[in-house]
């Protein structure tokens, strides 16, 4: 038993006498100290206002609205239309932090497909891939509105 508060310290909730703050029961009367219960980080406990999600901005109003998004996107696994609208669905069904808007993820493409890359020669050349695939994006949004992408 310990006699002194202080640091690594807690209080029995049951015979309240001082006792190390690892032990998992009081050495005086044996209470079992529950660990804390930890809610998982998901986007159902964080938003769960809306389950749908579609590009209706005006509908996420009570959410945060991410223009620049922080960690990294889903790899994206083509670059047909129908690749491009399954990757946006799912970047912004998993996003937990706020609902993705256009700007966002136009700018996690700009990270996914560098506007230059070196050819085998180790010279720099231009890539135009991140440029066609953020105004199928424009394009995709812009003719989505109020209508969910597509089913999970």
């Amino acid at each position: 038993m310990i006699s002194k508060p202080g640091r690594g310290k807690k209080t029995c909730n049951n015979c309240e006498i001082l006792i190390g703050a690892r032990n998992k029961k009081c050495p005086n009367c044996n209470f079992s100290f529950e660990p804390p219960v930890k809610m998982k980080n998901t986007r159902k406990n964080i938003l769960s206002k809306n389950n749908n999600i579609n590009n209706d901005e005006e509908q996420h109003k009570n959410r945060h609205i991410i223009h620049t998004p922080s960690g990294s996107p889903l790899p994206l696994k083509g670059t047909t239309t129908k690749e491009i609208v399954i990757w946006i669905e799912k970047n912004r069904k998993n996003y937990i932090y706020g609902y993705l808007t256009t700007e966002a993820l136009c700018y996690w493409i700009k990270v996914l497909f560098p506007a230059y890359t070196k050819n085998k020669d180790g010279e720099l050349v231009k890539n135009d891939k991140a440029e066609r695939i953020i105004s199928k994006i424009k394009k995709i949004d812009a003719n989505t509105n109020n209508v969910q992408l597509t089913s999970p």
